[in-house]
């Protein structure tokens, strides 16, 4: 492993006050991690102070932007050869992203997504991620199993390249797509994370539908492979 290699962790939140501080807490734990920022979206809850208090570094966005802006805006500031994004909602399982960052750092791959434990079609989700990955397939002509999840570690020079061109949640669909589509490694890595279930809810149902919406509008703007 290249230990001389540094690691910067960024999280992207909206109204994660319920799940913040654990998050932190736990990426703190892990002695590869050299800097953690935390990008609040404009919250409405106390996301951001308690994320103030965290001895982080915290960037508060005065209007919300989504995601894939927060991510941008996140990696404008940090300083890390490796760059981890990590979901607010995580809590102590946010730990589990040192499986991540390992191979990255022995130079088995270029950048590292996380894959659930398979837990079928809970709260509608399974629909988002099958599309998501037909659209990959469509657009590379590569299968991605964990096409949607938000914790990935990748090589500086990765982002450098492809940028974070995509502001809301199609952001994962079009960094994947990228990513093939420029000859970088990828590698998926079976984690022990959970993350906060929205239900089947009206709320869950509007997450879902806005997913779908922005995943559809990067897709529009791909090359289909023959």
């Amino acid at each position: 492993m290249d230990n001389a290699k540094t690691v910067s962790a960024i999280i992207p939140a909206y109204n994660e006050e319920a799940n913040i501080v654990q998050t932190i807490k736990a990426l703190k734990k892990l002695d590869l991690i050299n800097e953690i920022i935390v990008v609040d979206d404009s919250s409405k809850d106390n996301t951001l102070s308690l994320a103030l208090k965290e001895n982080v570094r915290v960037i508060g966005k005065k209007t919300n932007k989504g995601k894939g802006h927060s991510l941008r805006v996140g990696y404008s500031y940090c300083r890390g050869d490796i760059v981890l994004f990590v979901d607010a909602d995580l809590k102590d399982t946010a730990h589990e992203c040192k499986k991540l960052l390992i191979p990255i750092l022995d130079d088995k791959g270029d950048v590292a997504i996380a894959r659930f434990p398979d837990n079928g079609n809970r709260d509608g989700f399974g629909l988002v991620n099958r599309f998501a990955q037909f659209l990959v397939k469509r657009y590379t002509g590569k299968h991605v199993e964990s096409v949607l999840s938000g914790q990935r570690a990748f090589k500086r020079l990765v982002l450098e390249d492809i940028g974070i061109r995509y502001n809301r949640f199609g952001v994962e669909v079009g960094m994947t797509i990228d990513i093939i589509n420029n000859n970088y490694r990828l590698l998926e890595i079976d984690v022990q994370m959970d993350h906060q279930h929205r239900g089947k809810s009206l709320k869950g149902f509007i997450h879902r539908t806005g997913q779908l919406i922005d995943i559809l509008r990067v897709a529009m703007g791909k090359e289909v492979v023959n």
